[in-house]
């Protein structure tokens, strides 16, 4: 994602789904992703949320890689997550922050809840996220952030890498 094969902005809409955390240099990405889009351009994204309570990626505990699951509550406890995740965790302010330093004007945000839906266990707790979906106290807690950036217009410079 440092070295997209496309010209400068070739595209009117990025998506990033669910990718930004596993980037080694996030501020190249993030310019690669600048420099494909035209002025005035989207970006559509999506990244694990640091309020929700399991960790989503593998864990590194020595030699040992481990399901982030069984670690419940570890994204909410930042320099440990760093140091044990194969994958970064945003909030909406974190996500925001990077998105601005890359030269983006972060728009719209919203989360969404894990989908529950592949087994009978899962299926119970369905109707629970369903409802803090729902509920603007609870909805911040879940799985995703999904927000929308845009490119500024034309006159704004690639920001400095």
């Amino acid at each position: 994602m440092t070295h997209l094969p496309f010209d400068d902005g070739q595209f009117d809409v990025v998506t990033a789904i669910e990718t930004i955390e596993h980037i080694d240099d996030l501020r190249a990405g993030l310019a690669e992703i600048w420099r494909v889009l035209r002025p005035g351009g989207r970006l559509f994204i999506t990244c694990p949320n640091r309020l929700y309570p399991l960790e989503t990626h593998a864990v590194r505990i020595g030699n040992r890689s481990i399901a982030g699951s069984r670690l419940p509550f570890l994204p909410w406890i930042p320099r440990l997550h760093s140091r044990l995740s194969e994958a970064r965790t945003f909030t909406p302010r974190s996500l925001r922050s990077v998105l601005r330093s890359a030269g983006f004007h972060p728009g719209a945000t919203t989360w969404i809840m894990p989908p529950f839906d592949h087994n009978r266990v899962a299926a119970k707790v369905r109707p629970v996220t369903d409802l803090a979906e729902r509920m603007p106290a609870l909805r911040q807690f879940g799985v995703s952030i999904v927000m929308v950036a845009t490119r500024p217009s034309r006159g704004s410079a690639l920001p400095n890498r």
